[in-house]
């Protein structure tokens, strides 16, 4: 499982809550954080192809949570979350 959080009061508690309910689970995941304002995803976008999780989940707020999606959809990936 794939966690893209923001770097801020939203993202990183958002983040850190959802990992630890996975951890529960017992269910591996790994978290990704961006600044806000982020514009180019493809170092992210590398990073996270390079971990293969199942799904993506974007812990993200409007500009951010679009550029993302529009990037990852670019590159062949299917960006979880974006329904």
């Amino acid at each position: 499982m794939g966690l893209l959080a923001e770097n801020t009061d939203y993202g990183l508690p958002a983040s850190q809550q959802t990992k630890a309910g996975f951890d529960k689970l017992n269910i591996a995941s790994v978290t990704f954080t961006v600044d806000i304002g982020t514009q180019d995803f493809a170092g992210i976008i590398q990073r996270v192809k390079a971990e293969k999780p199942a799904m993506i989940i974007q812990l993200l707020t409007a500009e951010g949570f679009y550029n993302f999606t529009q990037q990852s959809g670019r590159s062949g990936d299917r960006a979880a979350g974006s329904g």
